[in-house]
């Protein structure tokens, strides 16, 4: 997958990472990665309802808990 900033702080960021996919249910999946400041990134991406959780660890051990929406681009 390729990770594109598009505003703010990470604007013009660009990386590609490896991804695990793990199904949970229909139309909702656990992925996950590590980027290359070691910052790891876990979704829950719920298709059906068009939220997705995040729970991301910064280096340093700094985490996050975020969730939102999103729309699905076919």
């Amino acid at each position: 997958m390729t990770i594109y900033g598009l505003k703010g702080e990470h604007k013009g960021f660009t990386q590609t990472v490896e991804i695990s996919v793990m199904p949970i249910r229909p139309g909702v999946f656990m992925v996950g990665w590590q980027e290359e400041n070691q910052t790891t990134v876990t979704h829950i991406e719920d298709f059906e309802k068009g939220i997705v959780y995040t729970n991301i660890t910064l280096p340093g051990n700094k985490s996050l808990r975020l969730q939102g929406p999103f729309k699905q681009v076919k």
